[in-house]
């Protein structure tokens, strides 16, 4: 009695291990590796299941903290939905998920593997341990306080949400060159100066909410800028001298609006902001008078406010008021600037700035 004829092993193990494959392919090349038509159902069948194994094993997911276990220990496989390896070997397709499905805790890192993404769902998390070798985005919600203690490195250029009520704490942030978008009402607040590389254009946009900055300047590398990129957003950095914080406009921090920037003192902290103008205020004509002075006329001023029309070289800063009106008569008035080519850098050109002065 002749033996059976088998499949041809090596020609179903290339098909295989060689990844995730297109099923129609995969299944073509072992239909043509069995040489016996009676055994092609049975081998089918195996390769469908070997195919889904392959493609689950290969697809990113969502490893979520459901504290069974020590309660304690990220490297612990019970303290996660379905008892996963929670540290697989150097790859970025782990996201880790900490939720109501359990107690808000402290959990410990035991090596600095990479991850992709890590959502905080709920607040009350304190994440302690080895620096995450390479990380992606954050999210960060619920009333109160999530922290991150090691050193969190940036690997991709990403978004960070930090919900409304929100604080996370990141004790240790080295950015590369890696941009971040932050988003959300709430506050990211970093407790030390932010590393990263010397050259290349990157940095923090603050989309909504704060960036908080345990430091007098935002980045220790000479690259790395913090842009203001909407309306809402703010920055705050660990100093009370305004004007140091001023000469870093255009620089280490980016108008990204065009309003203007704007610094205030709040408690410890000097806050950045976008120049909020008038609500009302509108500009009717910019143009020379035939004596060389330049002429703004605006309509919307409130004749019980003083206004300024200040100058400066770059849509970022406005160092020089030109010009005041103060209690305007009517809701329309004319700024003049009376030499506004007399002082480097503004010989080629300027910009003009038209702001409702604080009390």
């Amino acid at each position: 009695m002749n033996p059976r004829p088998r499949p041809d092993s090596r020609r179903l193990h290339d098909c295989l291990s060689g990844g995730v494959v297109g099923l129609s392919s995969c299944l073509t090349k072992i239909m043509h590796a069995t040489r016996n038509p009676a055994y092609q159902d049975f081998v089918l069948l195996r390769a469908v299941i070997a195919f889904a194994i392959l493609c689950q094993a290969g697809s990113a997911g969502t490893t979520v903290w459901d504290g069974g276990g020590d309660g304690t220990s990220w490297s612990d496989p019970l303290n996660w939905v379905g008892d996963p390896n929670p540290v697989p070997s150097n790859d970025y397709d782990a996201d880790f998920q900490f939720d109501a499905t359990a107690t808000p805790t402290t959990v410990s890192r035991p090596s600095a593997n990479k991850i992709d993404d890590i959502f905080l769902k709920t607040a009350g998390w304190t994440i302690n341990g080895n620096s995450f070798a390479d990380g992606g985005g954050i999210q960060s919600l619920g009333a109160g306080t999530n922290t991150i203690n090691p050193v969190w490195n940036q690997f991709d250029n990403n978004t960070w949400e930090v919900g409304p009520a929100n604080t996370l704490v990141m004790a240790s942030l080295y950015q590369r060159n890696k941009n971040i978008n932050k988003t959300g009402e709430g506050m990211l607040n970093i407790t030390t100066r932010i590393g990263g590389y010397s050259d290349g254009t990157w940095g923090i946009h603050i989309q909504q909410g704060i960036v908080r900055i345990a430091a007098a300047i935002p980045y220790s590398s000479t690259a790395g800028a913090i842009y203001i990129s909407s309306p809402t957003a703010r920055l705050q950095l660990l100093t009370t001298n305004q004007g140091a914080v001023q000469s870093l406009f255009g620089s280490r921090i980016i108008d990204e609006v065009g309003n203007g920037l704007q610094t205030t003192v709040n408690g410890a902290y000097v806050e950045v902001s976008s120049i909020q103008p008038p609500a009302n205020l509108r500009v009717l004509a910019a143009e020379f008078d035939p004596l060389g002075d330049f002429k703004v006329t605006c309509s919307g001023l409130d004749p019980a406010k003083t206004y300024n029309l200040k100058r400066g070289p770059d849509l970022s800063t406005f160092p020089e008021t030109v010009d005041t009106i103060a209690q305007p008569p009517a809701d329309t008035a004319v700024f003049t600037d009376t030499d506004p080519r007399s002082d480097p850098p503004f010989e080629a050109r300027a910009f003009y700035f038209v702001e409702e002065q604080q009390p």
